[in-house]
């Protein structure tokens, strides 16, 4: 078989990579907006999935199309309401910050709570986004297994929010002169990656959930297994 042969291992690689940063510019340039992150995520996450399902042929653009618009109702709205307790926490942190440094506030108990306030939001949201694209389910269901999610699998949870929000970090750690130099690895591949690698994490914790035709949780059959 040769290199350029369409079936060939090589050129099957070079087209997934393809894949891979085509899903990767389209979620950066719909989170644009912001409030669209949450549907953009569970666009990425479709496409990821159909992209890895020798079953699909469908094109990069209209999988993720698919996970966008199915994601532009409840999770955009979810999603908003967490970026705007997220805003109001950073910027009380940031006016806390100098209450404290100018010794206007001597007691740095607020600004430590609006910390861990921020940092559960960050882990809440990423899961909030993985569960809407792996389950149909209520905004109310949605909202309360992502929680279970956090609470059930803290670790886990916790590295894909670091993961998810690396960008910002670094942007506040050095003033973004990091961020620009490795500006390729952001544009062309970093959440297409990341978003598999949280898929992979959660893998097996989702596999044990199902949601019935009463939009509730439900045992699989191998967790009936596993109790026999």
């Amino acid at each position: 078989m040769k290199f350029f042969d369409y079936d060939s291992k090589p050129m099957v690689i070079l087209r997934m990579l393809g894949d891979l940063i085509i899903l990767n510019v389209l979620y950066l340039v719909f989170s644009i907006p912001l409030i669209t992150i949450g549907a953009s995520g569970a666009g990425l996450y479709t496409g990821l999935r159909d992209l890895f399902d020798r079953d699909k042929n469908n094109s990069s653009f209209k999988s993720f199309w698919k996970g966008f618009k199915n994601g532009l109702g409840k999770i955009t709205a979810l999603w908003s309401i967490v970026l705007i307790a997220m805003a109001l926490l950073s910027y009380s942190i940031y006016f806390l910050y100098f209450a404290i440094k100018e010794k206007i506030v001597t007691n740095n108990a607020p600004i430590i709570v609006a910390i861990i306030g921020v940092t559960l939001l960050c882990v809440y949201s990423v899961q909030l986004i993985m569960f809407h694209s792996k389950f149909d389910c209520s905004p109310m269901l949605l909202i309360k297994n992502s929680v279970m999610m956090v609470l059930g699998f803290p670790i886990r949870s916790l590295l894909m929010a670091i993961m998810f929000y690396l960008p910002i970090g670094i942007i506040i750690m050095d003033g973004g002169v990091t961020f620009i130099r490795v500006t390729p690895l952001w544009v062309a591949i970093y959440y297409s990656l990341i978003f598999q690698m949280n898929d992979l994490l959660m893998k097996k914790p989702f596999s044990k959930i199902a949601i019935n035709a009463n939009d509730e949780p439900e045992e699989t059959e191998e967790d009936k297994t596993e109790e026999q």
